[in-house]
Order: structure tokens, then C-alpha cells, then sequence
């Protein structure tokens, strides 16, 4: 089925932005979104041509950013990118995304649309020289931040991104443009904040990211190794067991920490997600649960000496 875009695009626009008072634009936002995917690829250019539009300074960022999100279809295979989807609009998306702020409302859900494009066409580009960005507005997002060489504990700016950042991490582990390097960077920072030591407004922070982390890579994972549809990429795109591995390894350690943290003791998240990993590597997570189980023990038996 393919629906015209040119309705309700001037629909939601006139609602959201313009003088239609009669509908409310928030309440048609979530619609909206969800029929894009039924407008012809080929139309790619001219809703791109009038998403541009906004772009001139009488309109805000928001409403360019916001139109572009609702209308550009991303859905679409690799050839059709090339020909009039993402090869059109890319580079100035992510120039904005450059652009804008940590906490500006309007550039939150950016991270989502690049991380649809990385899942659904990793053969599209290679992501790897938008890594050192993305993983740093990562760090920040989590609350924490550095300073002239040090671990700093930040605001958590931006936080309401973990979301799309989750899964675009989980988007592009393995694969030739994977960023696994970035991820066992990222976790060597985090591990010390993660110690029940060093808990703070942060601890819950990070382990929302975790969560919806594992939630995406779990999701992949059944994507590609257990649903009898499988995912349509090149097999070059797939988890391999030693991607898997790598992906268990870098973050184990933290969620580890985690285990021991007051929100740890609370709830029982970081477990459930120590779970989570120990289903995909249990000859490893196992065995490094219980050395730190025996060590746990021994300073608690040092103690009451």
C-alpha cells in the first residue's frame, strides 16, 4: 500500500506549527510517524525538498529536524538510499546533529534515525569517523564527562537519547565498521564509576543504558540467530561468536560493580542483566561471577576477624 505524504505533512504542520487549531498536533504526532513508511521511496526527494525549507532562518531548528524525523522515510533498502534516500539527506542531518546542543529537545531523537539507517543498511556507509562523537555524547549523556585528562562526573545532559544511543551501539557491533573499539574504550571509563565506592546520581543513569542496551543486542541477536525470518543484510553484517564475546567481556565487569551498588541491592536489574549476558557467554560470565562472589566472601571473612 502507498499513501501521499503531501496531506499529512501540511496536516501536522498546520497543527503543530501553524493557525489549524482544530486538531492537536501532539495528539496525531505518534500516526504521524508510523505511516511514512507507507509513502513511495521515490517521493524521497520532494518530501526532502520541502523538509528543506525549514531550514531558512524564519523557521526554528526544531521544526526542521522535527518535519525531517516524521517524513523521511528510512526504511528502504540499500539501492534505494543511494538513488534518493539517505545519500540526499545524510550529510546535513548530521551536520545538525553536529550543531546541536546536549539537552536541546529537538536533536534527542536524532540518535534513533542514524541508528534505524546503521540496523536496517549497514552496508549504506561506514560509521567509523562518527564514532569519537557519538560515543562522547554517550559518555555525557550518562552523567559523566572529562576535564583535562579526567574522569569527571557530569549533569547527565541529554540523558533522554539512551535510548536511540543504545541501539545504534548495538547497530554497529561486528561487521567490517563495527565499534567494539569504542565500546571497550567507553567501559574502561566507566568501570571505576560503576564501583560501589564511587555511587552516585550517575549509577542509575548508566545502568538505564545497560538495559536498554542489552534489551537491543538481545533483540539482534534473536534476529539473526533464532527467528525464522532472519534479518536481511549481508552475512558480513551478523553477530559472530567472537563479536558476542568481545560485546559480554567489555561491559561485564561494570554491571559486576553493579551488583554491589545500593540501587543494585534495591532492585534487581543488574542482576537480571548479569543474566542476560550469562545466557549469551555463560562459560565466561559464570566463572568471573563466582571469582568475584569467593573474593567478596574473603574481604567479608578478613573483616570479621
Amino acid at each position: 500500500m502507498v499513501l501521499e505524504w503531501e496531506p499529512v505533512y501540511d496536516l501536522y504542520y498546520g497543527a503543530t506549527y501553524g493557525k489549524l487549531e482544530d486538531v492537536d498536533g501532539s495528539r496525531i504526532r505518534t500516526a504521524t510517524f508510523r505511516l511514512k513508511r507507507f509513502y513511495s521511496p521515490a517521493e524521497s526527494p520532494r518530501i526532502w525538498k520541502k523538509v528543506q525549507i525549514h531550514l531558512a532562518p524564519r523557521y526554528s531548528c526544531k521544526e526542521f529536524c522535527e518535519m525531517a524525523l516524521l517524513f523521511l522515510n528510512v526504511r528502504m533498502s540499500t539501492e534505494d538510499h543511494k538513488k534518493y534516500g539517505a545519500s540526499l539527506w545524510f550529510e546535513t542531518m548530521w551536520k545538525m546533529y553536529e550543531f546541536v546542543e546536549m539537552g536541546k529537545n529537538w536533536g534527542e531523537d536524532l540518535p534513533i534515525l542514524f541508528a534505524t539507517l546503521a540496523y536496517h543498511n549497514p552496508d549504506f556507509m561506514d560509521w567509523r569517523p562518527m564514532y569519537d562523537s557519538i560515543f562522547t555524547r554517550i559518555i555525557r549523556a550518562m552523567g559523566l564527562c572529562i576535564r583535562e585528562g579526567k574522569i569527571v562526573v557530569g549533569d547527565g545532559t541529554g540523558s533522554s537519547s539512551l535510548d536511540g544511543f543504545a541501539k545504534f551501539v548495538s547497530s554497529t557491533i561486528g561487521g567490517p565498521y563495527s565499534c567494539q573499539k569504542h565500546l571497550d574504550r567507553m567501559m574502561k571509563l566507566i568501570e571505576p564509576f560503576m564501583h560501589p565506592a564511587n555511587e552516585s546520581d550517575h549509577t542509575a543513569t548508566v545502568l538505564l543504558f545497560f538495559q536498554n542496551l542489552l534489551r537491543e543486542f538481545a533483540a539482534r541477536y534473536e534476529e539473526e540467530r533464532v527467528k525464522k525470518h532472519r534479518r536481511k543484510v549481508a552475512k558480513e553484517f551478523y553477530l559472530n561468536n567472537n563479536d558476542i564475546r568481545l560485546f559480554v567481556m567489555s561491559i561485564l565487569q561494570s554491571l559486576l560493580y553493579s551488583l554491589y551498588s545500593k540501587d543494585g541491592k534495591s532492585y534487581d536489574l543488574p542482576a537480571k542483566l548479569v543474566m542476560i549476558l550469562a545466557a549469551l557467554e555463560p562459560g565466561r560470565v559464570f566463572p568471573k561471577f563466582l571469582e568475584q562472589q569467593f573474593l567478596d566472601a574473603d574481604i567479608k571473612a578478613v573483616r570479621n576477624e
